[in-house]
Parts: structure tokens; sequence; C-alpha cells
């Protein structure tokens, strides 16, 4: 199953219908629940659980990343893709492009499409 923001807000609405212990001190013997509150780590396991589907790592080196963040600032996604996909431009960064003789993966391209929305999510590897 997918993990959508629709998910997310159900989930918070949940926690938050339950409340969130809060604490006053060691003398208190229960503790109180607060209807309305999230806990803050409640909250970062969901924002964790979109950026996961959402924002997912994408994997370069940083001679892939620097070439890749050129043509972001030079031209459009598409032409991008079409010059990966030309098989003489193609085989000089297979990493990246995942190139076997039919052009860019599907899952490839996905991933290029999401660094290309947030290059923030681009990790440099070896």
């Amino acid at each position: 199953m997918d993990y959508t923001f629709k998910n997310a807000v159900e989930e918070l609405s949940e926690l938050s219908r339950k409340g969130a212990d809060i604490w006053h001190g060691e003398q208190l013997e229960e503790k109180p629940t607060v209807k309305g509150l999230v806990e803050v780590g409640q909250a970062e396991i969901i924002i964790q659980k979109l950026l996961k589907e959402y924002a997912p790592t994408v994997e370069m080196t940083q001679q892939q990343k620097d070439l890749f963040l050129h043509f972001k600032e030079t031209t459009w996604f598409s032409l991008f893709l079409a010059k990966f996909n030309d098989p003489e431009f193609g085989e000089s960064l297979p990493d990246l492009t995942c190139f076997d003789g039919w052009g860019v993966s599907k899952e490839r391209e996905n991933d290029l499409l999401t660094a290309w929305l947030q290059p923030e999510s681009i990790k440099v590897v070896d």
C-alpha cells in the first residue's frame, strides 16, 4: 500500500483524538492526556513516511550530480531525458541512466524526475 497525504492526515487526526500524555513532574501518579495534542516524535514518523514515498533519495556520483544540475539550470526535463536516451550520449553515464540499450528504465526515469523537482533528494555516492 502506498502511503498518501490522506493517510498522513488521517493518522495525525487519530493521534490528535487520542491526545498526548503530558507530565508535570514525578509527583503525579497518573499521566494526564490532553486531546488535540500530538507528540513531536509521532509527527516526525509520519513526515518520514511521506518523505520515503514522495521524496526518495536518488544516488549519483558527484560528477553525475554536477552534470545533472547543469542540465536542470539550462534546459527542461524532456530534453534532458532525450539526450540520455540517445545511445551516443547515454553511454557516457550508464550509472545515471541505467542505460540498457533501450533508454532510461521507467524506475530510473522516475528517480531522475524526483531529483529534477527536488535536487535536495540527491545523495552523492562514490
